[in-house]
């Protein structure tokens, strides 16, 4: 079979155009006109009974053809994929059909042209010398009395106050007004810095009205936002006060730097906190008598918060050196699998919209949006969810990442360890292919996450030996890599 072989580079495809073997067609025209003779009422035959010459004449070179290309084309495009030794990530599409009833030939030559989306193409290139600074925060003094001081709260006794407003009050407070953020020209692109309205203000509102009950507190991390409970100091329930918070350019709150909040406050009720003492009786009771001293509980409290924020920064450092492990990469895959990541984005959408009670349909009517404009909006973020993807399952083969069934087992024992008398009838809800599928990818991406975290950090982990059996998909094999996705929903909100 002559086939000659065409790859498109922009878009990640071959055309094949494939000249299917004359006694190929011979054969599926045979076929069909058997068929067409057992099904037609050809004049002079019983059912069945016409020869090959009279039912080619009586339904014609096009009639064989229409009944005999599915065969013809699913048997030609098989071995055109086998030859040319072409990986597809789903099935071709046929595109044309060429045939030419030359003169004198009892058979027609057919031609037929294939396209067909290939497996992606991923190389990592020097991925081993990816570097990150890791520096982990470490928990302050200021932050482990305030975490004592939010467990004080919590067993404090709250009484209605006839007094004005001080700190250490719990108010129920009505907050309205404006949020100025006032952009530096470093802050905006050349267009919005070209634009009448962004030369004229630089200067973005969002209108404030709500309803807040809080602890009066000083500082950045306790407060609504900086200085507002001092504004409140002094105030009586029922009053209401107008004040403006200003942040400069060079605040130290670097998240409100360049803002400007102008508010008006009313206060609706006020009432004092008394707080426990914070000695070892408090301690002991707050836990259970596992800890004597106020030493010890604040060392613990201390521990706890450490890994709570290093988990975090391990989190996000962990997202950093796969987001770095992909520009690094480069790739190619077809369209249509760009197609399957926004199919998921629309779905997870729609999802979220119905939770509140809102269709897709609903939203897209709302803010004037058709399908298309949708899926173009989303288009950038299921580009970057895909490029991650084969990113990380090339990584997995990269580094002979396995998981073997072992591997699911302690898993699901980890799952239900807790679960006590209910155990065993969890264990089962997991006793499937699908459910051990899924942890399965857990914890293959899980693993493909810490060895790049321990590549970026230097500490050049060897490869691992092989064991067990490989329990998903990789993005040289004939499946997709689409399991592999990273933090979807986290990424879709988020972006």
């Amino acid at each position: 079979m002559n086939i000659q072989t065409e790859h498109l580079e922009e878009d990640h495809l071959a055309r094949l155009t494939v000249e299917v073997e004359p006694a190929q067609v011979q054969k599926a025209f045979e076929g069909a006109a058997k068929r067409l003779s057992a099904k037609a009422n050809i004049p002079g035959f019983r059912k069945g009974k016409a020869p090959y010459s009279v039912v080619m004449r009586y339904f014609g070179t096009q009639g064989l053809l229409e009944e005999s290309i599915e065969s013809i084309a699913d048997a030609a495009y098989k071995q055109a994929l086998d030859e040319t030794k072409i990986s597809a990530y789903e099935a071709g599409s046929l595109d044309d059909i060429k045939l030419d009833e030359a003169e004198g030939e009892q058979t027609p030559k057919l031609k037929l042209v294939f396209t067909v989306p290939k497996q992606p193409d991923v190389i990592l290139n020097d991925y081993r010398d990816l570097r990150l600074d890791y520096e982990a925060p470490q928990v302050t003094d200021a932050e482990v009395e305030r975490a004592i001081l939010s467990v004080r709260e919590n067993r404090a006794t709250i009484e209605p106050s006839v007094y004005p407003v001080q700190m250490g009050d719990k108010v129920k407070v009505v907050v309205k007004g404006t949020i100025q953020h006032k952009h530096s020209d470093y802050d905006l692109t050349d267009e919005q810095i070209e634009s009448d309205q962004a030369a004229a203000s630089h200067i973005d509102e969002e209108p404030i009205n709500e309803d807040q009950e809080i602890i009066l507190r000083t500082g950045a991390d306790d407060d609504i936002m900086p200085g507002f409970s001092e504004q409140l100091v002094g105030m009586s329930s029922g009053e209401t006060k107008e004040f403006t918070l200003e942040y400069p350019d060079d605040s130290e709150f670097d998240e409100w730097a360049n803002h400007t909040a102008m508010l008006t406050a009313t206060v609706s009720d006020v009432r004092s906190v008394n707080l426990p003492a914070f000695d070892d009786a408090f301690v002991a009771l707050v836990t259970d008598g596992k800890i004597a001293t106020v030493d010890e509980y604040r060392a613990s409290l201390r521990t706890d918060l450490q890994a709570e924020v290093t988990r975090a920064y391990d989190t996000e450092y962990a997202d950093e050196a796969l987001s770095a492990l992909t520009d690094d990469a480069d790739m190619a895959y077809p369209e249509v699998m760009v197609g399957e990541y926004l199919d998921d984005i629309i779905k997870e959408l729609s999802n979220n919209l119905r939770e509140r009670g809102m269709s897709l349909e609903q939203f897209m009517g709302i803010e004037k949006l058709t399908l298309e404009t949708l899926r173009s909006n989303y288009r950038d973020l299921a580009i970057r969810r895909l490029e991650r993807s084969l990113a990380l399952g090339k990584l997995v083969d990269m580094e002979k990442l396995t998981v073997n069934d072992d591997d699911v087992d302690s898993a699901i024992n980890g799952m239900v360890a807790n679960l006590g008398e209910q155990a065993e009838t969890f264990r089962k809800l997991f006793d499937n292919d699908n459910s051990r599928t899924n942890i399965a990818l857990d914890i293959i991406k899980d693993r493909a996450l810490g060895r790049i975290v321990r590549i970026a950090r230097g500490e050049n982990p060897p490869l691992p030996v092989a064991s067990g059996t490989l329990m998903l998909p990789n993005p040289d094999a004939d499946e997709s890599p689409a399991e592999l996705a990273v933090g979807a929903t986290e990424e879709a909100q988020a972006e």
